[in-house]
């Protein structure tokens, strides 16, 4: 992901959302000037040269809450001189490891220390 700026010095401020997780950027050395507010959220800013601001996003991660289906990432990147632009990208969230389908089982029958038939419904 690229902050679009006329020079790379341009003051931008680059906001991201999601609907259904959190953003996460690496801010542990973060570019002189550069700010980032709401780390681990679903709502993130990054502000500060476009230089800056394209270096810190390079490490952005997404990680899908406890949920399920579709969501979409907004970014909207703002000039200091008010001009902004706005991009979406659309993805799924599908839970790791998630059991995908189990059978119903309606009855067992057999002993104990002995083969279990099962019948499905």
């Amino acid at each position: 992901m690229w902050v679009i700026a006329e020079d790379s010095d341009d003051t931008v401020s680059a906001a991201l959302t999601v609907g259904h997780g959190t953003l996460h950027v690496t801010n542990t050395s973060l570019p002189a000037g550069v700010t980032v507010t709401g780390e681990d959220t679903g709502v993130l800013t990054v502000s500060g040269s476009a230089a800056g601001v394209n270096a810190v996003l390079t490490s952005l991660a997404f990680t899908a809450a406890d949920y399920e289906g579709p969501d979409t990432l907004n970014v909207t990147v703002t000039s200091t001189d008010g001009s902004s632009t706005y991009a979406t990208t659309a993805s799924a969230a599908t839970p790791e490891n998630e059991l995908i389908a189990r059978p119903n089982i309606a009855s067992a029958s057999g002993r104990a220390e002995s083969q279990v038939q099962m019948s499905a419904p």
